[in-house]
Order: structure tokens, then C-alpha cells, then sequence
């Protein structure tokens, strides 16, 4: 879902490719990232992320382990954390 005027109203975004994003963390109205379970047949831990406000993604793998479910965050456009298996702990600060 996408919103302009901070919640009041939301249209949905198809542009995602997947039905099986768990997370999402936007740290602003363009930036921001989805976990998802697995990406065509691999179920490595990959991120979508998007700088346009979800009208583009990008898939991103970060880790051969399948990302944890209520570990992502996005404090800043440019960084973002996740937690990946029993105990990888991801970053970026270039945006993915």
C-alpha cells in the first residue's frame, strides 16, 4: 500500500512481483525495503527495495539464511538493518 497525504488515504502497489513479503520498514516516503520468503525458487534471505516509493523494487539477497520474521528496520534512507538465521545481523548504510 501506498500513501501521499500521511495516511489519510492508501492505494494499493502491485508492482512488488511477490505475494510472500513478510516485513516492511519505510524510513521515509520513497526509501524503504520488504522481506521476503523467498525470490522465484530460492529461499535465501533476500530484501526488495525500493527509493521511488514502491513504483520500482529491487530484489536484494542479503544471506544465504532465510531472514527473520519482525527484524528489519530502515532508520534512514540510506541505512538499513536485518536479522538473517540464529544469528546474522545485517547492515547497509548506501542504501542496499
Amino acid at each position: 500500500m501506498r500513501t501521499g497525504d500521511r495516511g489519510r488515504t492508501w492505494t494499493e502497489v502491485r508492482a512488488l512481483g511477490t505475494e510472500v513479503g513478510t516485513d516492511v520498514a519505510f524510513s521515509d516516503a520513497r526509501h524503504g525495503y520488504v522481506t521476503v520468503a523467498e525470490f522465484g525458487d530460492d529461499d535465501s534471505g533476500y530484501v526488495m527495495a525500493t527509493s521511488d516509493g514502491g513504483r520500482r523494487w529491487r530484489p536484494q539477497l542479503v544471506d544465504s539464511a532465510a531472514l527473520r520474521r519482525d527484524a528489519l528496520s530502515a532508520p534512514s534512507a540510506r541505512s538499513a538493518f536485518v536479522l538473517a538465521g540464529r544469528d546474522h545481523l545485517f547492515a547497509t548504510h548506501r542504501g542496499g
